[in-house]
């Protein structure tokens, strides 16, 4: 099976148009004192060197005219009559420092060529900084041929969502209070018969719905042999991070569970006409500051969106999907240049740490995310996996096993989603990427339908 994006609306590719600020000739000349045979000579010089030399021509190579250039027109002559013995005779002192015009010609065009090098050196910046690198060659085609497809009895073009098909509705078919044990979701004697899948969180899988779609990618963790050691520095980073920040007593009890996050990046909601970056205390903003900058969160920002790694997910899995990301995260940050994504490595605008010590999500719905984008979930901690910290996706029917240190992507806007319950002595931490709907509402065009656009499987 092959995979294409995850049932995205996928509208756009990102402009990567080039303009180069090449400056045309004034029309403004310097006569020199110079005799009609040297005149001929240095023409037909820099004809040459012009033809060879275009940086910025796009047409193919063309043999010299067999005319020779027509010469410049008549202008009036310096005020001493030209020396027609074929040298100057005025003295080396007393000629003009005036350049020649083969001179302020080469000047312009290494300014232009400056010019060029510099646009496209910002355009390549731009793109690294957006962790647009290309997949590595056969990257996509063996991850995506020998991933085993998951097919489950959802069908996302009936998903629910708003008119505009930008918002999720924050619906559940379960008790989004309770917190549930694997017992009682997957068994003989379960309560809810749901199915177990047995993920060693390296081997990548992917969920498809009815039609073949493709709605969620175990992308399993960097092919790193230090990557133990990474995850459980991350884990350790959160750890140390709850007990530094400063919180209000009930922030650790909402609707997604009992543990504390710190979210940083930028978003678009609550009211705001315009994005703005996350609003974080001095103390918690100097903590997010480190997490982001830490080695082992950039690795793991850079694995779900896109970087020189052996599978960049989001870009391999859904290359249309991560373009449109592209295009208007760029857009939005030329605009607003005081936003800031919390890592240069990834096009995710947002992401959340939760710092535990048991994250064990509730049932719910990230309603506000964008319903055919991904969200990116990385668990970390030390747990069981076998027994607790199971990713469950009620409307696919599946409870997946999520050990520390592995990725997964999901549309966390349409599928209630939830952990299962962990042992007591245990810790479990998770680090999450996302994006918002408004801005992809702003930069996109409305759409008049109640139901996910689809993609057809490649």
């Amino acid at each position: 099976m092959y995979a294409s994006d995850v049932f995205a609306a996928v509208m756009y590719a990102p402009d990567l148009g080039i303009s180069l600020p090449v400056r045309p000739w004034d029309g403004s000349h310097v006569v020199v004192p110079i005799t009609k045979a040297q005149l001929a000579a240095l023409l037909a010089e820099n004809l040459e060197e012009d033809r060879g030399d275009d940086l910025f021509s796009l047409s193919p190579l063309t043999s010299p005219d067999s005319t020779p250039p027509p010469s410049r027109p008549s202008s009036p002559g310096p005020s001493s009559p030209v020396n027609l013995t074929g040298y100057d005779s005025t003295p080396p002192s007393s000629r003009s420092s005036s350049p020649s015009g083969d001179q302020v010609r080469r000047k312009r065009r290494a300014k232009a060529q400056g010019h060029g090098r510099r646009k496209l050196q910002q355009a390549a910046n731009q793109a690294a900084a957006f962790g647009d690198a290309a997949v590595p060659v056969g990257a996509q085609e063996k991850y995506t041929k020998s991933a085993e497809p998951i097919y489950t009895a959802l069908h996302t073009a009936y998903s629910k969502v708003t008119a505009t098909a930008f918002t999720g509705l924050n619906v559940s078919p379960i008790d989004m209070k309770q917190t549930y044990a694997v017992e009682e979701l997957v068994g003989e004697n379960a309560r809810h018969r749901l199915a177990l899948i047995d993920w060693d969180g390296r081997t990548p899988m992917v969920i498809a719905d009815l039609d073949g779609t493709i709605v969620g990618i175990l992308a399993g963790m960097p092919e790193d042999e230090d990557w133990t050691a990474q995850h459980q520095a991350a884990a350790k980073l959160l750890e140390d991070a709850r007990k530094r920040c400063k919180l209000p007593k009930d922030s650790a009890h909402h609707r997604r569970g009992e543990f504390t996050t710190l979210r940083s990046g930028f978003s678009h909601g609550g009211g705001s006409t315009q994005p703005a970056n996350c609003s974080n205390c001095k103390t918690n903003q100097r903590i997010l500051d480190d997490l982001t900058a830490a080695e082992p969160f950039r690795r793991i920002a850079g694995f779900g969106s896109c970087t020189r790694t052996p599978i960049a997910v989001m870009k391999t899995w859904a290359p249309d999907l991560h373009a449109h990301y592209l295009k208007i995260m760029a857009k939005l940050q030329q605009k607003h240049q005081d936003l800031k994504r919390p890592f240069a490595n990834s096009v995710f605008p947002s992401m959340t740490f939760n710092l535990g010590p048991q994250t064990v999500c509730k049932p719910h719905r990230d309603f506000a995310n964008l319903p055919f984008g991904l969200c990116a979930i990385t668990a970390l901690g030390s747990f069981d996996s076998k027994k607790g910290g199971h990713l469950v996706l009620w409307e696919c029917g599946l409870v997946i096993e999520f050990p520390a240190g592995s990725t997964i992507l999901i549309p966390s806007s349409i599928i209630t989603h939830f952990n299962t319950a962990i042992g007591r002595t245990e810790t479990r931490y998770s680090a999450t990427q996302y994006c918002r709907r408004r801005p992809f509402l702003m930069g996109s065009p409305r759409q008049a339908s109640n139901s996910i656009p689809q993609v057809a499987v490649i």
